[in-house]
């Protein structure tokens, strides 16, 4: 999916007005989606409809340029990042879609788990979450 993601995100931007400007790198373009992602989740739990919503617009629209139905794909990665709140599925999916890992829902399941363990979720850390995931991988959790 996010292969998919990065290749329709490319030619959007090749389509549109700053095709001109310089390339968009990975760790943008993770970023730029994981905003998507996060905006989406707190959107609908402050009742923002998802027509209404400019990130749910914007995965549509890379929806149509691959022909695939990306917002499942977001409402999944949603559903699997609870408990968490949209600020830290924000940065888990940033850093999911930048070390590859984003589209084992299993993994986000085990890392959202933790995450209000050991971590202060009234406080997005990305340095917070990369500890969780470290200590994830020295214990071979992941």
């Amino acid at each position: 999916m996010i292969k998919l993601i990065l290749v329709s995100f490319s030619l959007l931007i090749s389509m549109s007005t700053f095709a001109n400007q310089q390339y968009t790198s990975g760790p943008q373009f993770c970023h730029g989606v994981g905003q998507a992602v996060g905006m989406i989740q707190y959107g609908r739990a402050t009742g923002v409809e998802d027509s209404e919503n400019e990130a749910v617009q914007f995965i549509d629209a890379l929806s149509v340029q691959t022909k695939t139905n990306l917002l499942a794909s977001v409402d999944q990665f949603i559903r699997s990042s609870s408990p968490l709140p949209s600020a830290w599925t924000r940065i888990l999916f940033t850093h999911a879609c930048m070390s590859n890992y984003a589209e084992d829902l299993e993994q986000i399941k085990r890392i959202s788990r933790r995450v209000p363990y050991q971590c202060d979720v009234k406080k997005p850390d990305v340095a917070c979450l990369k500890g969780v995931v470290n200590r994830m991988a020295e214990n071979q959790i992941i």
